[in-house]
Formats: structure tokens, sequence, C-alpha cells
């Protein structure tokens, strides 16, 4: 096959690496002098959409890489790539910046001869939607796999997250052709973990929470969406967050709030679940004075549990000397103050982090 590019990028998850990422690599590596692996969600927290950290993943990859790739070394660049939900313009930066740090890395000639550069991949889901959004760059869209040992990361999941109590593997059936020995040695391992058993309980949590709200009832032709309130209380710097105390999210910081009742309006849910989670010294007529926008957010894929929809309300306290006393309750292990310096992406339950983000930005937006 011709190498008709320069470089190749591909922008993968690799929850966990299968035959059909290897096949994508094979490709490119057949198309171009150089493959850049993109490892993205790379700043999440573990949960079911993404059990494996980046350094995880990109482990197994070079293990696979070092028994299929003779001069790996050379041909091969993994980096992590995080996300920017509700951003795409900051995610696509972060792609052309790292590309281009990469080729003037390892290209002399760059302002003479520039290397032709373009980017691989399968359009399978809605994870692919990236090759449509550099048309500066060519592209490669890899053909649908027949091979059946090339299965998608979720139905690995599925089989890997099912019984925390086999250990033999010896269930796993067809699944188990679609997994590389590099993978499987991995997942060997991270099943001793305690890791391993608390994402367990997470995909029990889910597969029943689906069951008993009936996110796909047979009966009805559409699945159904259920509406979230969220608080973004904001004072002298500081933002109000909760710890989770249960499945989903358990352990994870987030944003107070949660679903609205059948006679509440939205702003009245979102209230409610403020003071039950974090029993906020603000009274209520103060915190409506304190709004200063809200948003929706609507990622269809945004949480494991189904199609729900987040009414976020941002509130802006008036500086007081001292931050207002906060208690977890309800579902929150506890509630507290959090320097705004201090938010890392890894630290939170879904896409809370970028909500918070995104409000931070409409209100830098407002201000100018």
């Amino acid at each position: 096959m011709k190498q008709d590019f320069d470089y190749l990028s591909f922008v993968l998850r690799s929850q966990p690496f299968h035959y059909g990422h290897a096949k994508v690599i094979e490709t490119a590596l057949q198309r171009s002098k150089h493959v850049i692996l993109f490892v993205g969600s790379a700043n999440r927290a573990r949960d079911w959409f993404n059990p494996f950290i980046f350094e995880e993943r990109a482990g197994v990859i070079r293990e696979w890489a070092k028994d299929h790739v003779s001069d790996y070394a050379d041909r091969i660049t993994i980096l992590p790539l995080d996300d920017y939900l509700y951003d795409i313009d900051s995610w696509l930066v972060a792609v052309q910046h790292k590309v281009e740090t990469v080729v003037r890395t390892r290209e002399k000639g760059w302002s003479d001869y520039p290397p032709k550069i373009g980017l691989i991949g399968h359009s399978k889901d809605h994870t692919s939607f990236y090759l449509n959004l550099f048309p500066q760059w060519g592209s490669v869209n890899v053909e649908a796999f027949t091979d059946r040992r090339l299965f998608n990361s979720t139905d690995i999941r599925d089989v890997f997250f099912k019984d925390p109590a086999d250990t033999s593997y010896t269930d796993w059936g067809s699944v188990l052709e679609g997994i590389p020995d590099a993978t499987m040695a991995f997942l060997e391992k991270f099943h001793k973990t305690e890791h391993y058993s608390h994402l367990c309980e997470y995909h029990e949590y889910i597969r029943k929470y689906k069951e008993d709200h009936k996110f796909r009832n047979p009966n009805i032709p559409y699945d159904a969406i259920h509406t979230c309130v969220d608080a973004c209380v904001i004072q002298s710097g500081h933002i109000l967050l909760v710890k989770r105390k249960d499945h989903p999210g358990k352990g994870l910081w987030a944003l107070p709030g949660g679903f609205i009742n059948p006679n509440e309006l939205l702003v009245d849910a979102m209230l409610r679940e403020l003071w039950e989670e974090t029993k906020l010294k603000v009274t209520p007529r103060v915190l409506r004075g304190s709004l200063t926008d809200s948003h929706v957010f609507d990622e269809p894929h945004r949480s494991a549990r189904g199609r729900l929809l987040s009414h976020t309300y941002r509130m802006d306290l008036e500086p007081m000397g001292k931050l207002p006393r906060v208690k977890g309750g309800s579902d929150a292990k506890k509630a507290e103050w959090v320097p705004l310096s201090e938010l890392r992406s890894e630290m939170f339950f879904e896409d809370h982090y970028f909500i918070i983000q995104s409000m931070s930005k409409r209100a830098r937006r407002s201000y100018v």
C-alpha cells in the first residue's frame, strides 16, 4: 500500500484497546511514515465509559506495538488528549497544537517542504465526528470490519465488569477473540484491583437503574428523557460542591442538584436540591437575587444512566468576608467550598467539570 501521508493521526479512547483499534493503526502505518495516537478522555475520572486512565491505556498500546511494529518507537507517538465538552473550539485547537508540535519536532524543513498530514479512523458512531473537522488536512476512513474478532470496547466492558466473582474468564466466549494479548494481560492485572470492584458496582447500578427507570421501554417508540437541575454557586473565587455518597459517581465531586419533581418549576427544584444537599446558610430570597445565568447542558452521552438534560443555574454571591456555612445532606457525603483554582476534571462526576468551565466562560463573556 502506498504511503501517501507523512503523518496520520488517530483519536481513540481505547477503553479497552482491541483488534479494531489495532486494524486502524496498522492501516495508518501502511499509509504514512509516522502515526500520532491521541488517547482521548485523558482527563476524566474513572467511570463506566472511562474505566482506565491514560497511563494504563498507553501502556497497553505500547506493549501491543512492541510485538507488531518492529520500529514502533520511531513510527508511533502516543499522546493524551483531554475532553472539552461544550467547547469544541478548544478541543480543535488542542489537536492542532499537538500535531504541529510533533511535526515540527521531527521535521527540519517545515516551511520549505510542508509535510502532508491527515486523520484516520472508522466512522462508526458519535466518537468519529473528528474526521470531518480538519479541512486543512486529509482524512482516511477505514472501512467497516468483517473479521468477527473486531469488537467494540462497549461489548468488552459489558462482559469484563459483569461479575467481579469470575476470575476464570472462561465465560467470555467470543469476546476474548477481540482482545490482543497485551490487553488481556492488563485486564487480568486490573481484575485484582480495588478499581475493578468499584467499577463492577457502578456497572450493576447502571444496569439496574436503566431497568427500574425504563429508559428503554419496548412499548413506546422512543427513549425516556429525564430532566435534572444543578446549582453553580460562586463566592469569592470558590464554588460550592458536594462529594457523592453513593453510586453513580460514588466519591466524586459534583454540583449540587438532582431531578425535578412533577409539580415544580425548574428554579424551585434547583433551590430545593441545593438546600437538601448542602444546607447552605443563605436565604432563598438572596439566592434568587444572586442568579446571573442559566443554561441547558444536553450532550447526548453526558450520563451512563440514559438521556439526562441538566438545567444549570449560576449564582454569584456577594463577598461577605467569609464563606457561608455548609453541611452535606441528602445523598451528599459532604459539602464544601472549593477554590476554583483547584478544580481538575478527574475529580468530577460525569460532565460537571465541563459544565463549570462553560458557565465560567459564559460569565467572562458577559462582563466584556
